[in-house]
């Protein structure tokens, strides 16, 4: 098939999917990551036709710019009443789930190596979700809003130190995965810093441009990768990382409890809210595929993780608010 034609009917099917899920208020990830898997992985025989070397180039240029995007709708100013409890709350939402997979995956045979990469992809929260669905709840400017998004900022920010410093330790990346790994933190950062500007128009579109027409090209480039095949060999292993997951981020942040001031059913909220993964997870999983930390199941079992966890939370968190008026600001 013609490179052009393959690019248009990728970004046509994509865009397809982000109006749909923004109409139903699904979160925006989950339209790029269902997307990529069927475009990358289920039909790519079908659009993309040996085009393959393109979409991995454009996906290439789409982690930095999707890191980017990232800092840039992440949320650095908070009430400075909750640095402390956001600080506690990152760090225990972090290292249980981390300990989890560190203690339990060797046990089911997987090596300790594995077990890191599936920790750090489990403590990963995807922020700029949060946001999206804060906002779409009208309770980003909330004393529990603050303490989710910087909380979410620390995960993120630590994960992708703690992966570049495991790989560095392992030596299985080269000096160019290095690189890479280090310009999309300081994507991130970038992002972070433009935030001064982004209420002017030109970034406003930029933004825009980026997401519906660039950032596309980084979830099809990872479910080029994506085998059903290598999950249906072993589902159970699928229900445990998802379980694992789900519970790790929960009882982290219950833990947190003992060091902060926040009700168990605010904690429990966040938990909740620190369940969404998303963008940093993908790229990270994505980085250990290609290196060879992990294996195309286990990579194959990280998306779907990724993709679960952040389909579940929003409606949880929306239901508590409802039943709740007050818990977001007691």
């Amino acid at each position: 098939m013609n490179p052009i034609l393959t690019i248009i009917l990728c970004l046509i099917v994509v865009n397809i999917f982000i109006r749909t899920f923004k109409k139903i208020k699904i979160p925006y990830v989950i339209s790029l990551i269902l997307s990529g898997i069927i475009i990358g992985g289920i039909f790519k025989d079908y659009i993309i036709q040996g085009n393959e070397s393109i979409i991995i180039i454009l996906g290439d240029l789409g982690i930095f710019f999707l890191m980017f995007v990232a800092g840039l709708n992440s949320s650095k100013k908070m009430l400075k009443t909750e640095e402390h409890d956001s600080l506690f709350i990152s760090l225990f939402a972090m290292l249980f789930p981390f300990l989890l997979s560190f203690l339990i995956m060797p046990i089911l045979g997987y090596s300790k190596i594995t077990a890191v990469i599936i920790g750090i992809c489990m403590s990963i929260t995807a922020e700029a979700t949060n946001v999206e669905i804060l906002l779409n709840n009208k309770k980003l400017k909330t004393k529990l809003g603050s303490v989710i998004v910087e909380a979410g900022i620390i995960d993120d920010v630590l994960g992708i130190v703690v992966f570049i410093l495991l790989s560095l330790f392992l030596g299985n990346s080269t000096i160019k995965d290095i690189i890479i790994m280090i310009l999309v933190l300081m994507s991130f950062f970038f992002g972070l810093y433009m935030q001064r500007i982004k209420h002017y128009k030109v970034v406003s579109k930029v933004e825009h441009s980026l997401n519906h027409y660039l950032i596309p090209f980084f979830f099809i480039s990872m479910g080029l990768n994506f085998k059903l095949d290598a999950l249906w060999t072993d589902p159970l292993l699928v229900v445990f990382v998802v379980c694992i997951a789900i519970i790790g981020k929960l009882g982290g942040t219950l833990l947190a409890k003992f060091f902060v001031k926040l009700k168990i059913k605010q904690l429990y909220l966040i938990g909740w809210a620190m369940n969404s993964r998303g963008v940093v997870g993908l790229i990270l999983a994505f980085i250990a595929f290609n290196t060879g930390l992990i294996s195309l199941k286990i990579y194959s079992v990280l998306i779907i993780m990724a993709f679960t966890t952040t389909l579940i939370f929003p409606f949880v968190i929306s239901l508590m608010i409802k039943s709740d008026k007050n818990i977001m600001n007691e």
